[in-house]
């Protein structure tokens, strides 16, 4: 990613720092950062992390990181994982949609913000962000507790 808008993008949203910090993500291993309106159906998606061995063609894996940015915090979503191993074991753990977790929390959300990659092996790891403006989107009218 271009280190100017890199740069840009960190003064603009602070709480990113914190965030890529955490992930270990800097502009050299970020595809892209870019800014949506959050939505109903962000709210149904369920945040995860996955890992297959495809046995000789090689493991595809990725993730979809999601944190809530709120006044003064930012909080990670619990995510879901599953990993499978050719012939041998299937592991899983599931979690609840963003909207119930957002639910749960009870705090004046602001942002979303997600980091998310897929790629296989062989495959340089390039990450992309989102992050979700959430103002002005009533999204509690819209999330079902679990």
């Amino acid at each position: 990613m271009n280190q100017h808008k890199f740069a840009q993008m960190v003064r603009e949203f602070p709480f990113l720092a914190n965030i890529l910090t955490e992930q270990n993500l800097s502009a050299d291993s970020i595809g892209n950062i870019e800014v949506a309106r959050g939505d109903r159906n962000l709210l149904e998606v369920k945040p995860s992390a996955w890992a297959h061995d495809a046995g000789g063609y090689g493991e595809h894996s990725g993730h979809r990181l999601f944190w809530c940015v709120a006044t003064g915090e930012t909080i990670s979503l619990d995510g879901a994982w599953a990993r499978t191993i050719p012939y041998e074991r299937k592991d899983q753990r599931d979690t609840s949609p963003i909207g119930s977790q957002l639910l749960s929390l009870n705090r004046d959300v602001q942002f979303i913000v997600e980091v998310h990659e897929e790629h296989w092996d062989w495959e340089e790891q390039i990450s992309n962000v989102v992050i979700y403006k959430m103002q002005g989107f009533n999204w509690r009218s819209y999330c079902r507790p679990m």
